[in-house]
C-alpha cells in the first residue's frame, strides 16, 4: 500500500467520525456571529471564538524553521493544550506526528514524507489557525496548507501565541 492510500484511508476514517455535514454552513455563521459579539479582549477577538459544535480545527505551526524539531514539538502541544482549554478542538500535526517521526520514522522534515498526511487532515477539518510562531510566514508546509484551505473556501485565522487572539488570513 503507497502512503498516500494509507493517508487517504486515514481521512476516510476521520470523515466518518466528523463528516461534512450539510450544517456546516449553518455552523460557520454561528462561529462568525460570535466572533462579532462575544470573546473580545481589548477590541481583540479570542480564539475561543472559534468553538465548533462538531469537527476540528487544523492547527498549522511551524516545524523546520523552528531548527530545533523538540523545541517545535513542545509549542505546537502547549499552543493544542491552550486551544482544547478554551474549549477549541484542533488537531496538531506537529504534536500528532513528531512522536511517532522520532520513534518510528526518523524523518522529521521530511515534505515528501508528511504533506500528503497533513492534505488529509485540512481536507477533513473546518478550517486552519495558525500558530503565530517565529517563522510561520516563511513556513513552506504552513503556505501549501493555507493554500488548500483557502482553494476548499475553509476560514484561516492567524492566532498570537501570547493572548490567543485570531485575526484572518
Amino acid at each position: 500500500m503507497t502512503m498516500s492510500r494509507a493517508y487517504a484511508g486515514v481521512a476516510a476514517g476521520l470523515r466518518e467520525v466528523f463528516p461534512v455535514e450539510p450544517g456546516i454552513p449553518d455552523q460557520m455563521t454561528r462561529v462568525l456571529e460570535k466572533i462579532s459579539t462575544h470573546s473580545r479582549l481589548d477590541g481583540k477577538v479570542l480564539v475561543g471564538s472559534l468553538r465548533i459544535e462538531r469537527g476540528f480545527w487544523y492547527l498549522a505551526s511551524p516545524y523546520a524553521k523552528w531548527g530545533d524539531f523538540e523545541q517545535a514539538f513542545q509549542h505546537a502541544a502547549a499552543i493544542a493544550g491552550r486551544c482544547l482549554k478554551q474549549g477549541v478542538f484542533v488537531f496538531s500535526p506537529i504534536s500528532h506526528c513528531h512522536p511517532i517521526s522520532e520513534y518510528g520514522m526518523g524523518e522529521c522534515s521530511n515534505h515528501d514524507v508528511w504533506m500528503p498526511l497533513d492534505k488529509q487532515f485540512v481536507d477533513a477539518s473546518f478550517g486552519i489557525i495558525v500558530a503565530g510562531f517565529p517563522g510561520w510566514d516563511e513556513s513552506r508546509g504552513i503556505g501549501m496548507e493555507v493554500q488548500w484551505a483557502k482553494e476548499q473556501g475553509k476560514s484561516v485565522w492567524l492566532m498570537s501565541p501570547e493572548d490567543l487572539s485570531i485575526t484572518p488570513l
